[in-house]
């Protein structure tokens, strides 16, 4: 069965690169560019009854001071229990990464993390479902 992974990036550079990475190693990528069309994503795919087996999301989706990539954390771990998430950010804090742990994300790592690595987290997340 194909993975499903929701992408959230408001940089369309970034969001293509994964789109591009992750469809080519075999996942089904759905992309959103900000917190309300993730939102809009999660709630349909739930409706669908397809969900999504992972979400990678930028902490910062509406410029550098966002921080709506916790609220996609928090409405992915609320509406779809099932469903990992990853936070990227290219300005980690120990406190953001707190904040989001707290908020329920499963991963956290730096923008810049090579894509094999991010893929092998993904992979992890979804073999290990914790």
């Amino acid at each position: 069965m194909t993975q499903h992974l929701l992408i959230v990036d408001d940089e369309a550079s970034i969001l293509f690169a994964l789109q591009d990475y992750f469809s080519f190693k075999g996942y089904r990528v759905d992309c959103a560019e900000d917190r309300q069309s993730a939102q809009a994503l999660l709630a349909n795919a739930r409706r669908a009854g397809t969900g999504y087996d992972v979400v990678v999301t930028d902490l910062s989706l509406n410029g550098r001071d966002s921080t709506d990539g916790l609220d996609v954390i928090e409405h992915a771990c609320a509406h779809a229990p099932h469903c990992r998430v990853i936070l990227l950010s290219g300005n980690l804090t120990k406190q953001l990464e707190r904040e989001a742990y707290a908020r329920g994300v499963h991963g956290v790592f730096n923008k810049g993390i090579p894509l094999p690595e991010l893929e092998i987290a993904v992979a992890a997340l979804i073999g290990g479902n914790s």
